[in-house]
């Protein structure tokens, strides 16, 4: 058991373990911002997300559902597809257009440059086809933002979620 100092309301703002004048027995789980109700200690309400906790937890969904993807590769590879693409679509448009990364590539994996090509641009297409989908996402959940900050509506605000 502890004890605990309770203001006007009956909301915990001091605990200990030991029994001091204006303190009364509570479980030990109860903690500052706990309320007493009748003989039991209830645990405070939810307190609002403020805009940028919501914000924060927006951005934080969107970074994990665009590593979903990229997860399995290394960075160093990574930052390596923009080459990639860039090459694969010149060679899709001339066959003579200059390719040292997917030649290289290619070479080391015992494929044909024009198979490598194919298979980079329809990965290439397939990311940015999930990329805008969740960059979309995350914009309409950014303009649902400002649209309740705009009109201060803090139900609308605490419904924005991923």
């Amino acid at each position: 058991m502890a004890y605990v100092k309770l203001d006007e309301f009956g909301v915990v703002v001091y605990k200990t373990p030991y029994e001091e004048p204006g303190t009364v027995e509570a479980p030990n789980e109860v903690v500052c911002g706990y309320i007493k109700s009748g003989e039991t200690f209830l645990p405070p309400p939810d307190q609002p997300k403020t805009v940028d906790q919501v914000r924060q937890d927006i951005n934080s969904a969107y970074t994990t559902a665009i590593n979903i993807i990229a997860a399995d590769y290394p960075e160093t590879e990574r930052n390596s597809w923009a080459k990639q693409e860039s090459e694969a679509r010149a060679y899709v448009a001339n066959s003579l257009a200059p390719t040292p990364l997917l030649t290289a590539i290619a070479t080391a994996r015992g494929i044909t440059v024009a198979d490598l090509a194919a298979r980079v641009i329809v990965k290439a297409d397939a990311y940015a086809a999930y990329a805008g989908e969740q960059i979309g996402k995350r914009q309409a959940r950014m303009d649902a933002i400002a649209a309740a900050v705009a009109v201060n509506d803090l139900a609308a605000l605490q419904a924005v979620e991923w």
